[in-house]
């Protein structure tokens, strides 16, 4: 109980911290926010900012982190009967489900594209994301490997649809997350299955032996 209570303690604290920061870096910049305005305005001292984050960039780092532990966890539990690209579709949803409101988001993508060094600390992470997404699927397929074709595929067909997805909500090509992922989805499938069809039309063909050429 005295645990319990402990973790909670601690996850409202993170919490505080973390929406704390991005409501400065948003109003501000993420250069010129400072760790102290952080901490003062959380409501901790600089101590404790440091107890929970180790700097700046791995804060503006933790949705990203969050991500990863959100998208492995669905692809770990989607039934076993699921085709790959089912589970590729459940992950998608699980991703969606975990930023509705997306107001948040929304703000974590402004902040990093008004700096630079926002940038760099957002996607030097999304390396650490693939890395566990492929696990996830590795560990699915039973492969040796997470460095193997197939899972990494997955993992990057994941990612860039959620990608494609946040890049046209955020330009307002579509209103919301689900309907960009829903359109990325459907194009990219067409254009794999396209591809694949090409491909196996072409093997198909039989070749010319040297004595046709005669």
């Amino acid at each position: 109980m005295h645990q319990t209570l402990q973790l909670r303690k601690q996850k409202l604290v993170h919490d505080a911290i973390y929406e704390a920061a991005i409501d400065l870096f948003a109003e501000r910049s993420f250069e010129e926010v400072t760790v102290e305005e952080v901490a003062l305005a959380a409501g901790v001292s600089r101590r404790t900012f440091f107890r929970y984050f180790a700097s700046k960039d791995d804060l503006l780092a933790q949705s990203v982190v969050d991500y990863g532990a959100v998208l492995a966890a669905s692809i770990t539990s989607c039934p076993a009967a699921a085709k790959p690209l089912e589970v590729v579709q459940q992950t998608i949803q699980a991703a969606i489900k975990c930023n509705e409101g997306q107001h948040r988001m929304r703000k974590i993508v402004d902040i990093a594209a008004r700096s630079a060094g926002a940038r760099q600390a957002y996607t030097s992470r999304m390396v650490e994301v693939e890395e566990t997404v492929a696990r996830a699927f590795a560990e699915r397929f039973k492969s040796t490997s997470h460095n193997n074709l197939r899972p990494r595929l997955f993992a990057g067909f994941t990612l860039l649809i959620m990608n494609v997805a946040i890049s046209s909500w955020y330009s307002n090509e579509y209103p919301d997350l689900a309907s960009g992922a829903k359109q990325a989805f459907a194009n990219l499938s067409r254009v794999f299955c396209d591809s694949a069809a090409n491909v196996v039309k072409v093997e198909s063909v039989p070749r010319k032996r040297a004595s046709d050429k005669r």
